[in-house]
């Protein structure tokens, strides 16, 4: 949704989103399965030894941990909840793989939720000041103004507030199935955008990816 969300900025948006998306999806997949893979492969001699050493905390046990009374771990030192995510005397299993700190995990989450941060005040800005220049909802209009290079200046105030808002409410469980539905929601509309003007053979709507399927 990234690129659909920037198509404006596109040079050719009818090529570059369809060929991105299935690029994005490839890539993520393979990753996601290749760390699978290499969890279970590098976890096995982990838990061995567990088990040998009679522990009852094998791996990844429930969220409100069971291994508060083993010895501090690494991430409880560096300021984490320990009776969250608890597995293998309470460390986290991929922070446990890392090599060659369990550093890598902290900084490569704080760099991964920077980057979708990033990714969410550059795209959203655009699609509100899109949604409000189209005059579809008629108290948004004002978001549809700007700076004369066309960048969303008010958009992006409303995106930083709203996001703001949920850094204030300070609970993930609280956040994220809220966040979860409108991603859901969002999902769901544009398919059935896709598919009600395909089945309704809107004149100005012609998908030229080859495997369209509505």
């Amino acid at each position: 949704m990234a690129g659909s969300n920037r198509s404006g900025d596109l040079k050719d948006a009818q090529k570059s989103i369809p060929t991105g998306t299935i690029l994005a999806i490839v890539t993520t997949s393979f990753i996601c399965i290749l760390g699978g893979v290499q969890r279970c492969a590098l976890s096995h001699r982990h838990v061995t030894a567990q088990v040998r050493l009679g522990s009852d905390h094998v791996i990844l046990p429930e969220k409100w941990g069971w291994g508060c009374h083993q010895q501090p771990s690494f991430f409880a030192t560096v300021g984490y909840d320990r009776r969250f995510g608890e597995a293998l005397q309470g460390n986290l299993v991929i922070g446990m793989l890392a090599w060659p700190s369990p550093w890598v995990i902290v900084i490569g989450s704080f760099f991964s939720t920077c980057g979708a941060g990033l990714q969410s005040l550059t795209g959203a800005p655009r699609l509100l000041q899109a949604i409000a220049r189209d005059g579809i909802i008629p108290f948004l209009q004002v978001f549809g103004h700007g700076k004369a290079n066309g960048e969303p200046t008010w958009a992006l105030l409303l995106t930083v507030l709203i996001c703001e808002t949920g850094i204030l409410i300070a609970s993930l469980d609280s956040v994220a199935p809220i966040l979860s539905m409108f991603f859901l929601m969002c999902y769901l509309f544009v398919n059935l955008a896709c598919a009600v003007q395909t089945l309704l053979r809107t004149p100005n709507w012609r998908p030229r990816f080859k495997y369209y399927h509505w």
